[in-house]
């Protein structure tokens, strides 16, 4: 019985499926793109055996609309995404030592920061310096390369703060003041 609906739908049932769907349908755009793609499919086989081909282009399409700041704010605001524990302890502190001067768009809800598809997780107000928070379980070695070239296209000095650096906060905090001061990257 998981799953199955007991009895036909009444009319408001289905006006609250009908809301709580509301704002979640894709574009026209790529819904008829993706009615291209599945047109040669058998019906009942959509999404669930794709060729080669039909994945490239699927993937495609994610990545181009990945790179659209709207269709980014939407998706982090329907993710619910707000900082954690570890990014509100790092604002708090870099407002501490440096007075108001950062704020936390890792939700992305300024769009002017949102470069190349991607998110900092946070910005100086007057310099152009971002510091990202990189979780020692989460992140690897390899990410902070590519990321901060990434970042340096649209003219910012890029900063990663490894989770466990918030356990020495005197250290931290002499290493945000010479960023800050002096623009030092990743030493």
């Amino acid at each position: 019985m998981f799953g199955k609906i007991l009895g036909p739908r009444t009319p408001e049932v289905k006006a609250k499926i009908s809301r709580a769907n509301t704002g979640k349908a894709r574009s026209t755009e790529l819904r008829q793109r993706l009615s291209l793609i599945h047109k040669g499919q058998p019906g009942n086989m959509k999404g669930k055996h794709h060729s080669e081909d039909i994945k490239n282009i699927l993937r495609k399409l994610s990545q181009d609309l990945w790179q659209d700041p709207t269709y980014i704010q939407k998706q982090m605001r329907a993710r619910n995404v707000a900082p954690n524990k570890t990014e509100i302890v790092l604002l708090n502190f870099l407002n501490e030592i440096d007075s108001g001067n950062w704020l936390y768009i890792g939700d992305g809800r300024d769009k002017q920061y949102i470069l190349s598809g991607k998110v900092p997780d946070f910005v100086h107000t007057s310099k152009k310096l971002i510091i990202e928070l990189f979780g020692d379980y989460w992140h690897k070695e390899e990410e902070i390369e590519p990321r901060t070239k990434l970042f340096e296209k649209h003219g910012y000095q890029t900063l990663i703060v490894w989770e466990h650096e918030l356990l020495d906060l005197k250290v931290l905090e002499q290493h945000l003041q010479e960023y800050v001061n002096g623009g030092h990257v990743n030493e």
